[in-house]
């Protein structure tokens, strides 16, 4: 008899338990499902950027400029390839971002300080590592106003963001995998950037040129994750490489697209 009510006991205690753990789930399956990520996409168009196979490009008799606004999300890079046989000098505190009419400056005129640890280190119990006649070091860097390009060379610039969400009821949300859009003309697009440059043959800059490109949000897409990635894909990094890797379409990876992870 005693051992049928503690083993009624023991059940009731599981059932409780088991409710609490599928309540619990079901919470979490809403909360992820409500913060999952999705990702909103621009496609820029440019008068005088102009796409070239896998780049997206800037050609002048100086300076070449050659952007892939696809390589770092919501931000812009890009390198600045220096066409001549002499050496041509950056300006980058004469040198801007500019959306949508604000402009921020591609010099920072701020110090950084990197610090390493040298000495013996052995292992303990009670941490990964322990440092024995400990040492250390502080390196102190400060970014560069004027940026030489040597003849036939080029330097990378950039790390601005140019992206944030853009939120536009007309567009809404993506749902069940099926992408939603909305195409814009530059006379009406909500966002226009400009890659505004300053450089000289001379040090000292006693003549100067520019370099104007604009850019618009021809298009913006909300895609869920599955819709950003796209279908799986098999292939090989080298056509003699003996196993193959999984990876997917990514069909929206382009040299003149931006994008950024968003909130569903």
């Amino acid at each position: 008899m005693k051992n049928c009510i503690y083993l009624n006991f023991i059940l009731t205690i599981y059932n409780i338990y088991m409710k609490k753990l599928y309540v619990m789930g079901a919470l979490a399956a809403v909360l992820l499902s409500s913060c999952s990520t999705a990702y909103q996409v621009v496609e820029t168009a440019s008068a005088d950027v102009k796409t070239n196979g896998n780049a997206y490009e800037h050609r002048g008799d100086d300076l070449m400029v050659s952007y892939n606004l696809w390589d770092n999300p919501g931000k812009i890079r890009f390198n600045l390839h220096n066409n001549t046989d002499q050496a041509v000098f950056v300006d980058l505190d004469r040198s801007h971002l500019i959306v949508n009419g604000q402009s921020f400056d591609y010099y920072n005129d701020t110090e950084t300080s990197t610090s390493s640890k040298t000495g013996a280190a052995r292992p303990s119990y009670f941490a990964s590592t322990v440092w024995t006649n400990q040492m250390e070091v502080a390196v102190k860097s400060k970014p560069k106003r004027v940026v030489e390009i040597p003849p036939r060379s080029f330097i990378n610039v950039g790390g601005l963001r140019v992206l944030s969400e853009m939120k536009d009821c007309s567009i809404g949300k993506s749902k069940g995998g099926v992408a939603t859009s909305q195409t814009y003309t530059e006379e009406n697009s909500p966002l226009q950037f400009r890659n505004y440059l300053t450089y000289s043959f001379n040090p000292n800059f006693g003549n100067t040129e520019t370099i104007d490109n604009s850019f618009y949000a021809q298009r913006v897409v909300n895609l869920t994750a599955t819709a950003f990635k796209g279908k799986s894909k098999k292939f090989k990094a080298c056509p003699d490489d003996n196993f193959s890797k999984q990876g997917y379409e990514m069909p929206y990876q382009k040299p003149q697209n931006l994008y950024i992870r968003v909130k569903q």
